[in-house]
C-alpha cells in the first residue's frame, strides 16, 4: 500500500473533526518530509475537507420540512 492509499483509509476512518485534525498534521509532516507530491497533497487536503462536511452533516441536528 502507498502512503498516498494509507492516507485516503486514514481519512475515511476519522471519525470527529479531531481525528481529521490528527490526521491532518500527520498528512503536513510526511510531506514536509517529501514522501507526496504537491499534487497528492492538495487533492489529500480536499478529501478532508469532504470528510470534515460529512462528519459535521452527521453532528447537525437533521429538521423535516414539511
Amino acid at each position: 500500500m502507498t502512503n498516498y492509499q494509507t492516507a485516503l483509509r486514514r481519512i475515511a476512518n476519522a471519525k470527529t473533526t479531531e481525528d481529521l485534525q490528527k490526521v491532518e498534521a500527520g498528512l503536513t509532516r510526511v510531506y514536509d518530509a517529501g514522501f507526496f507530491t504537491e499534487n497528492e497533497f492538495m487533492r489529500l487536503d480536499g478529501k478532508i475537507l469532504d470528510r470534515l462536511t460529512d462528519i459535521r452533516k452527521n453532528l447537525t441536528p437533521q429538521t423535516t420540512q414539511v
